[in-house]
């Protein structure tokens, strides 16, 4: 189910970058649907995962003219999130001890269900801030 707070992040960052349109399983939808996904998503930094993922499935399933859109799209998150841990797994083997224990930190944190994704972000924050400058630095390099 970690797929659906993929889904709903991404389509969240997407909207507070402005307006490039609907996430690609709205497409063609009615824009009181899209309206009302828009409404939806700016609600989750006070969620926990399970809740989005429950707001998520409940959207998906009052509007089943999405539900093979969003489907596809979903396989597509978890494909590109399988690549994306894989890289991140051979990159952090190349870390400093320092900055593996760093990146192990920082991990548990997004993977902690029991936080709302605000809860999540600033965890994150101040737990980065509060790491050695050096750290820092090799883990915003091996973002790059």
């Amino acid at each position: 189910m970690k797929v659906l707070i993929v889904v709903a992040v991404t389509v969240a960052v997407a909207l507070a970058q402005g307006p490039p349109g609907p996430p690609p399983f709205l497409e063609g939808a009615p824009k009181a649907t899209i309206d009302e996904w828009n409404a939806l998503v700016q609600t989750f930094g006070a969620d926990t995962e399970s809740q989005i993922n429950d707001a998520v499935s409940g959207f998906v399933a009052k509007h089943p003219e999405i539900k093979a859109k969003f489907e596809a799209f979903k396989t597509q998150v978890v494909a590109d999130q399988k690549a994306a841990e894989a890289a991140h797994k051979a990159k952090v083997a190349t870390l400093s001890s320092a900055a593996q224990s760093a990146d192990s930190q920082l991990s548990a944190i997004a993977d902690n269900d029991s936080l709302t994704q605000d809860q999540k972000q600033q965890k994150i924050i101040s737990t980065f801030q509060a790491l050695p400058k050096n750290v820092q630095e090799e883990l915003k390099g091996a973002t790059q």
